[in-house]
């Protein structure tokens, strides 16, 4: 992604969710078909941009480029690589094993910036 497709993709929270959507869409095909191997890391992504999407309408507060659950600045290159991405690395890395121990729910808070809330 070039400088000018990060710019724009983060220019507002409805350009951002429109193109989260449009990846949704395209994970989704990928998901669909089943002669591909990573069938299971694709459903992981689908399971993540849709808890982005949804997390992002339900909280108009939320500022894009920052860590939705403690609320530091998020890495830019990390954001180009994975547009996605509304937690920090530590974050995201702590909760994500709380979620594949949890059978698949969830462990983040659906309330932003709330330090180390799990929900």
């Amino acid at each position: 992604m070039n400088s000018q497709e990060f710019a724009k993709i983060f220019s507002s929270k409805e350009s951002y969710l429109l193109f989260l959507k449009k990846q949704h869409e395209k994970v989704h095909q990928d998901f669909n078909d089943a002669s591909k191997p990573e069938n299971k890391a694709t459903k992981w992504k689908l399971l993540r941009i849709e808890k982005v999407m949804k997390l992002i309408r339900e909280n108009p507060d939320y500022q894009l480029g920052y860590c939705f659950n403690c609320g530091k600045i998020l890495d830019q290159k990390r954001l180009q690589r994975e547009p996605e991405s509304i937690w920090c690395v530590p974050c995201v890395t702590k909760h994500e094993k709380k979620f594949r121990h949890r059978g698949g729910h969830w462990a983040f808070s659906s309330k932003p910036k709330g330090g180390d809330e799990v929900g």
